[in-house]
């Protein structure tokens, strides 16, 4: 069960990348402030996962405030994508989200661990 809760996990990841993204590119008026706030969005949210939410994070959290983050992310880019007229995309990525780390709890196994297996 725990390898099917890992791919979703990381499916969730990607699809929060990919929300940023979407919503950088509705906040832009043109072609290029579209294309820049896009890759923007993407750079910040994976900086902010790479540094302080994934399995080799440079900086290490508490378990509540990596969780409190982890969603605060999620809702953020669900709220975006909602603005910018994806409202499934949005409420699917944080259910998925809420669900992936609901089921990572009940298998006792918190995010942010790192499987070397």
């Amino acid at each position: 069960m725990l390898p099917a809760v890992l791919v979703a996990r990381f499916v969730c990841e990607l699809c929060l990348l990919v929300g940023a993204v979407v919503f950088g590119s509705w906040l832009g008026d043109d072609t290029w402030s579209s294309l820049f706030l896009a890759i923007a969005a993407g750079v910040v949210v994976g900086v902010i996962w790479g540094a302080s939410l994934s399995p080799k994070a440079r900086y290490s959290l508490s378990l509540p405030l990596r969780v409190v983050i982890e969603l605060a992310l999620f809702a953020t880019v669900a709220v975006g994508l909602w603005r910018a007229d994806h409202q499934l995309f949005g409420a699917a990525l944080l259910a998925a989200e809420v669900l992936v780390l609901a089921a990572l709890f009940a298998l006792g196994e918190s995010p942010g661990r790192r499987y070397d297996h």
